[in-house]
């Protein structure tokens, strides 16, 4: 059911705005007319996508080559839609296949009926997807953004799992650390007592005694805290300057300096050789770096390009992404083969975030160890030494 706004006009003149609900467009108009109104303004009201109803990075592969496919095939777009709505087991799939199908049989262009489809599909895919239309290679391209996808996925995933246990390690140092403070310590408090310790031994108490008597206020703290983070994250200026903070850590801004350039590598070599512009592929590829503060350089990137300035001199501006870029693009430029250039420099590029990846996790791992045993070892020392020097009171005093 299709939910449509309008503005019409009944027999005495008298102007009436609403909305209303049918299966089609021709339905709608039909059931205005027996109510006696004419329409002058008629608009679908598309309702953006939940979450759960996009398409991830991992699903459109699938999507993008079953399509591209049959198409190559010789198949009609309408009835590639259909056979692959019937043989598909994800319901999330099946449902945009029909949905697509539908609108393709109304008329409607590829491109239009995925843009209809509010926030299913990435902006990207759909200007890729415009694109061949015009330049008649439509089942080529999406071949090609099935295997783009494909390397997004596979990189994003490896750069995850690498960072995964890092994570793990940090989260694992705070619960221990909190059952140290919370279970431990209190324990030996009851033993020593509070008044005959000094020095670190005090203040880890003291610590501990603070998160015992006000656990629930800290626990809400902490909530009250992600949930105003969450919200600021979502401002443009705090995610531009966290982003740009990124690109200063040690060792992880190298790592994602490496894989925003793949990004822009691989995403510019696959919409140009697609048939896109230079021009139009910036404004398209800054959509997938994913970093704020590299994608608000791109306007200025775009400006000089669409000056006359050469690609390969204006990107080594861009911080973010390694001016190394710079000579196969020069390159690229000079012999013809700015696409093919590009697509394999992304690839040498994406096997070097997976190495840096993998080196990242090897050096962070042992470092989070190294730093809880520490803290712990700290802690125990701190909390034993009172009970060794009372043993040792008790042992001198049964010497006299």
């Amino acid at each position: 059911m299709k939910t449509f706004r309008y503005t019409a006009y009944d027999m005495s003149g008298k102007r009436h705005v609403g909305r209303g609900t049918a299966n089609e467009e021709s339905l709608f108009r039909d059931s205005m007319k027996e109510q006696g109104l004419f329409l002058v303004e008629l608009d679908e009201v598309v309702h953006p996508a939940k979450r759960s109803e996009r398409l991830t990075t991992k699903e459109l592969p699938e999507f993008a080559r079953g399509i591209g496919t049959l198409i190559t095939a010789g198949v009609p777009l309408a009835q590639t839609m259909e056979a692959l709505q019937g043989e598909n087991k994800n319901a999330k799939l099946r449902a945009i296949y029909d949905k697509t199908g539908q609108y393709v049989k109304e008329g409607i262009l590829f491109s239009d009926a995925l843009r209809l489809q509010k926030d299913v599909f990435p902006p990207l895919f759909m200007n890729i997807i415009s694109s061949a239309e015009e330049t008649g290679r439509l089942g080529e391209s999406l071949m090609q953004s099935a295997e783009y996808y494909e390397k997004q996925y596979r990189l994003q995933s490896k750069v995850r799992g690498a960072m995964a246990y890092p994570v793990f390690l940090l989260f694992l140092s705070l619960a221990i650390m909190m059952g140290v403070f919370t279970f431990i310590i209190p324990y030996f408090t009851d033993i020593v007592g509070a008044s005959a310790v000094t020095g670190l031994t005090a203040v880890f108490m003291k610590i501990s005694t603070v998160l015992r008597e006000n656990f629930l206020y800290i626990t809400l703290g902490i909530i009250a805290f992600a949930a105003i983070f969450t919200v600021l994250i979502q401002r443009p200026d705090v995610r531009r300057a966290i982003d740009k903070g990124l690109l200063s850590i040690p060792r992880v801004g190298a790592l994602f300096e490496t894989i925003y350039t793949a990004r822009f590598a691989q995403t510019m070599a696959y919409l140009y050789l697609s048939g896109v512009s230079v021009v139009n592929g910036l404004k398209n590829t800054k959509y997938a770096i994913g970093n704020a503060y590299v994608v608000d350089q791109f306007d200025t990137l775009i400006r000089e390009v669409t000056g006359g300035r050469m690609l390969s001199d204006a990107i080594v501006r861009v911080e973010g992404i390694q001016n190394s870029i710079r000579w196969p693009i020069r390159i690229g430029e000079e012999s013809g083969e700015l696409g093919q250039m590009l697509l394999s420099t992304s690839d040498a590029l994406t096997y070097e975030s997976e190495r840096a990846a993998e080196k990242l996790t090897s050096f962070l791992g042992p470092v989070m160890i190294i730093i809880l045993a520490t803290m712990v070892g700290m802690i125990m020392i701190s909390v034993l030494m009172p009970i060794l020097n009372m043993y040792q009171g008790i042992g001198s005093g049964y010497g006299m």
